[in-house]
């Protein structure tokens, strides 16, 4: 029996606009932060008040490392692709309005499905050694 298991990388992939090309992550999370929030309305029948679920969502928030040391290339080249995906998707029924793309992350079993709502590059530079 093989207890050996195959470390996988994450993966973000767009699932609308033209770029659905995965967008591999170097190095998975350290953690993942999820979270569902219900936003409540308040019904009533007469004396009957009770609070009913109007809307769900789920948020999936989480740092991504990226480094080129090893090859030298510029980071941005990968990270600008991520952030391309705030891009609003191109066509739909109603041109006027834009619609944010849906994007897939996967890690292993993990899957989430959503839209990207910040993002943000902290880029560190250290000069290559001797």
């Amino acid at each position: 029996m093989n207890l050996k298991t195959e470390v996988k990388h994450g993966t973000l992939t767009a699932q609308t606009g033209s770029d659905k090309k995965p967008i591999p992550v170097q190095f998975n999370p350290v953690s993942l932060q999820y979270a569902i929030t219900n936003t409540l309305k308040e019904e009533s029948k007469g004396k009957q008040k009770k609070q009913v679920i109007n809307q769900a969502s789920a948020k999936l928030t989480m740092d991504l490392i990226f480094d080129n040391t090893h090859d030298g290339k510029d980071v941005r080249n990968t990270t600008n692709r991520i952030a391309a995906l705030m891009d609003p998707a191109e066509g739909g029924a109603d041109a006027k309005k834009k619609t944010a793309k849906v994007v897939l992350f996967e890690w292993g079993a993990f899957k989430f499905q959503g839209m990207i709502e910040s993002y943000k590059d902290c880029l560190l530079y250290t000069s290559p050694s001797p």
